[in-house]
């Protein structure tokens, strides 16, 4: 099961192919089985497209000083929120998993060799300035961006188990581009704080890394670090309380 921790082996490079031009394959269709209330927000597909690399995030980090009955979507939106911000991640948003889970997507990063996030205004800013700057137009514009590693994590909280050949082929920029658009809420809708994050549930960290080499268009999905090894190299675990 996609739980485990996945600390071990980072996989080999995908290669250019990660992220082809429009036409390749059609997106995953979201899974629409389940009737609720999702407080407007827009369905995150699962199992998802595939990532560079992930991890677990531990439930002991994640819940500590929580008890049974506060151990809710609500709970790990909060602490996650004030993780990232502790972070240094300025902006994210929420998409649906379900009628029992959520997905957070992170704003994309520029990202040095060991995983550190870039100083500054390097981080974040766009390659190109303009004005009307999006989330979607960064990736779109990512084929002309300055050479180096660039990173966007997804976070996930579900109880939705999957097996590695259930993922979805690595995503296309044009589905990036989609997956950030769509998770235009801000904060976790009321009608989601109050369900459980149950014993069942976890929160997996999707890493999807790419390379920008010298030549425009020149971009490929890439696994180079462990998945823990991203997280705790962004500050998200100093965030939660593990001061390791």
């Amino acid at each position: 099961e996609f739980a485990l921790d996945d600390d071990a082996t980072a996989s080999p490079d995908r290669g250019p192919a990660s992220v082809n031009e429009p036409g390749t394959r059609a997106p995953m269709a979201p899974d629409r089985t389940e009737a609720c209330d999702r407080g407007g927000m827009n369905d995150f597909d699962w199992p998802p497209p595939e990532p560079s690399t992930k991890v677990t995030i531990p439930r002991a980090l994640l819940l500590a000083g929580t008890t049974a009955e506060a151990r809710t979507l609500g709970e790990v939106g909060e602490r996650l929120e004030a993780a990232l911000i502790e972070a240094g991640y300025v902006e994210f948003g929420y998409q649906s998993i379900g009628c029992s889970g959520f997905a957070m997507v992170t704003r994309l990063e520029r990202i040095d060799e060991d995983g550190r996030p870039l100083e500054g205004p390097l981080r974040f800013a766009p390659p190109e300035a303009r004005p009307n700057w999006s989330l979607g137009s960064y990736i779109a514009r990512l084929f002309y961006a300055p050479p180096g590693y660039y990173r966007q994590i997804v976070f996930a909280a579900t109880e939705k188990p999957y097996e590695r050949d259930e993922l979805a082929p690595a995503p296309t920029r044009e589905e990036l581009d989609e997956m950030l658009e769509r998770a235009d809420v801000s904060a976790l809708p009321e009608a989601m704080l109050e369900r459980p994050f149950t014993r069942t549930h976890r929160l997996h960290a999707l890493i999807y890394e790419f390379e920008k080499g010298e030549a425009d268009r020149d971009v490929r999905q890439v696994s180079r670090l462990a998945g823990a090894a991203h997280v705790r190299a962004a500050g998200i675990y100093s965030g939660l309380g593990d001061e390791e």
